[in-house]
Parts: structure tokens; sequence; C-alpha cells
């Protein structure tokens, strides 16, 4: 790879390793070499969303499972809410 970029093993070895800034210019030429989209390049696992299957991923203090804990608990206080609404709104309505 090296080779075909122009360059030493060692400096290609530090943006394999990301130990140095590459230059757009020189990702296209990587990309091309490997025949494949530079957007490839941006897709990280830093970047990528945490997949459903791991329930342990930390989202600043909470995990993936316990804000999905949250979320069916706001589902079921919404519920209770709007089922109380409607009790209160039947109870206020003047009999005929």
């Amino acid at each position: 790879m090296a080779e075909d970029l122009g360059m030493t093993k060692g400096a290609f070895s530090k943006i394999e390793r990301g130990l140095t800034n590459v230059p757009v210019t020189r990702l296209i030429e990587i990309a091309q070499v490997l025949k494949v989209d530079v957007a490839n390049f941006f897709e990280s696992t830093a970047t990528a969303k945490p997949k459903a299957e791991d329930p342990q991923k930390q989202y600043g203090f909470a995990t993936k499972g316990e804000i999905e804990e949250l979320v069916n608990m706001i589902e079921t206080l919404r519920a209770e809410i709007a089922a109380l609404k409607a009790e209160v709104k039947s109870a206020k309505k003047p009999k005929k």
C-alpha cells in the first residue's frame, strides 16, 4: 500500500495506527487504491451508534437498558395520564 501511494512504510504505518492527521487528498488516494468510497473512512466505531444488542453500553451515566426502562415508564405514565384526563372529562360533563 505504501509503495502504491509513493510513501514510506513507516509513514503509512502511522496513518494505519491513527498517529497522524491525514490530508483529504491522501485519503482519496488510499480509497482509490483500495477501490472503496472515501466515506468508508469516516464510519468508525467511535462515531457509530451503539448496537441494540449491547444493553450495558454507557450513555453518559446510564446504560441502554436503564434508558429503555425509563422510556417504558414514561410511556406507562402517558397512558395513565390520558386515562385520568378522560375520566376527569367524563366526570365534568353535566348529566342529562
